[in-house]
């Protein structure tokens, strides 16, 4: 991997002759950075001119996003999942540039008595603005069976979405947990209990005992 100067130019040192792959991205890491595809190039030493596509621009009005509030925002696209830093306005809405790829985003405001959130999936740029509104999250629940006299408090429930947003469940005393304000979906669960660790998935809105004998 390499960067390039000021005026664009980078250059690859001790490439064997024949041709080199190369994918140039503004942000390593980021799926809506400027980049171009991969693409083979003759490793010549001739000086190729690479333009980068910067995508298109998607736009989101969520009716019912609370004003004022921060929450958590999460896209994956292109293989790349992050959460960015981008929030509503006032009037819900929402713009993402640099868009190439059909794009998943996951909008969940925060934590409050009613938790919502909500999935979106295969969006595109250009498409006009879409509107939306945020849906009650889904619970995932079931019974643990623990060994004899283990302790609720010992047991730590996790759900991921999307490889990122974490969602901790709540144990009780008698082996019954839940999860709550998952979005629709099957997500990675992992249960733990001292050194005894557990990995499942389970689509939201289901019921899964786990045995941690």
């Amino acid at each position: 991997m390499t960067g390039a100067n000021g005026d664009g130019r980078f250059s690859l040192e001790d490439v064997p002759g024949g041709e080199v792959v190369v994918r140039v991205t503004a942000r390593h890491g980021d799926p809506l950075a400027p980049s171009v595809p991969e693409r083979r190039l003759p490793a010549d030493g001739r000086e190729i001119e690479i333009r980068i596509d910067r995508g298109g621009i998607l736009r989101l009005r969520i009716l019912d996003w609370p004003r004022g509030r921060w929450g958590s925002i999460w896209i994956r696209s292109g293989g790349r999942t992050r959460r960015i830093s981008e929030r509503p306005d006032d009037s819900g809405r929402l713009r993402l540039e640099g868009v190439r790829y059909p794009l998943t985003v996951y909008l969940r405001p925060g934590p409050y008595s009613e938790e919502r959130c909500l999935l979106l999936t295969d969006l595109a740029a250009g498409d006009g603005e879409r509107v939306v509104r945020l849906r009650p999250g889904l619970a995932v629940s079931g019974r643990l069976v623990l060994p004899a006299g283990t302790e609720a408090s010992s047991v730590s429930v996790v759900a991921r979405v999307l490889g990122g947003d974490v969602r901790f469940g709540r144990v009780e005393a008698g082996g019954r947990y839940e999860v709550r304000g998952l979005p629709e979906g099957t997500w990675p669960l992992t249960v733990r209990l001292g050194k005894k660790v557990v990995r499942t998935e389970v689509r939201a809105g289901t019921t899964r005992d786990i045995d941690l004998r």
